[in-house]
C-alpha cells in the first residue's frame, strides 16, 4: 500500500515527524551500479523494501535496516547506518566503493 511502511509483519502509516526524521540525508550519496542514486535514510529503507523477501533475510540487510531504524527513530549514527548500508550492497555486487 503507497504510503504505509512494513513494520514486521503489519502496515504503519509514518506520521509527518516520522517522515521528517526518514528524511535526513545518508553520510554521503549511495550510487547503485545501475546509476541509482541514494541520498536518505527513506531512501535506503525503500531500496531494502523493495528486495525480494529471501534477500532482506539476510544479516547483512537485517543489520542495515537495524541500524537505519534507529538513525530515524531513535537519533542513531547515520554513519553506521550508512556504512552497514554500503556493506550490504557490496556483499550483492551492487555497488563497487570509491
Amino acid at each position: 500500500m503507497a504510503g504505509y511502511w512494513r513494520c514486521s509483519e503489519r502496515l504503519i502509516k509514518p506520521t509527518r515527524r516520522d517522515a521528517q526524521r526518514w528524511s535526513a540525508r545518508l553520510a554521503r550519496s549511495i550510487e547503485l551500479r545501475d546509476g541509482t542514486e541514494l541520498d536518505t535514510l527513506a531512501d535506503a529503507a525503500n531500496f531494502i523494501l523493495a528486495l525480494p523477501e529471501h534477500y532482506q533475510d539476510r544479516n547483512s540487510w537485517k543489520r542495515a535496516t537495524e541500524l537505519l531504524m534507529q538513525a530515524a527513530e531513535q537519533d542513531g549514527d547515520i554513519e553506521a547506518a550508512t556504512e552497514q548500508f554500503e556493506r550490504a550492497l557490496f556483499l550483492e555486487a551492487r555497488y563497487v566503493r570509491r
